[in-house]
């Protein structure tokens, strides 16, 4: 079964870009203006991660930043600068289908990024739900911290990235 071409990591990966490249234009970090800086990232073993930017809370203007994809380490995280001061929103679509049935999971989050400043956010999943959290990530005597985000919240509407 591990020869079989629809189970290699790659072909998976390539054939979700195709399916969903049409529905999200491709996120432009900011050139100008406050920017602060963010890391994606999987923490679990979960095979791929769609993760979306919208322009405001209402799910208009939609820019994909990328797929986290649980295959080589480098494909774990995602790093983008994103504009500071303002609210950014985020929305994570999950789905894996198996032998008898499928499991999806999306949510949307959003913070208030200082400039200049560095964070991470973690997507996670558990058996029957997903959740996310952003971390703001400090450096205190050579040791990187990370605190959680007080502005991060979990948006009540929930985007769909279709």
């Amino acid at each position: 079964m591990k020869n079989n071409i629809f189970f290699k990591p790659s072909i998976i990966y390539i054939l979700t870009l195709l399916i969903t490249s049409g529905c999200a234009s491709r996120y432009a970090p900011p050139v100008t203006g406050p920017i602060a800086y963010i890391t994606y990232a999987l923490e679990e073993d979960v095979n791929s991660v769609e993760v979306i930017n919208y322009k405001t809370s209402d799910c208009s203007g939609s820019s994909r930043i990328g797929i986290l994809f649980n295959g080589e380490p480098d494909e774990k995280t995602i790093d983008v600068a994103i504009p500071a001061n303002k609210p950014f929103i985020s929305h994570f679509s999950y789905s894996w289908s198996y032998y008898g049935g499928m499991t999806a999971c999306e949510i949307t989050t959003s913070f208030i990024p200082e400039e200049n400043q560095n964070y991470k956010s973690v997507f996670k999943t558990s058996y029957n739900s997903c959740s996310a959290q952003i971390f703001k990530i400090t450096e205190v005597n050579n040791q990187t911290t990370l605190l959680s985000e007080p502005t991060f919240k979990k948006n009540p509407k929930k985007c769909h990235w279709w």
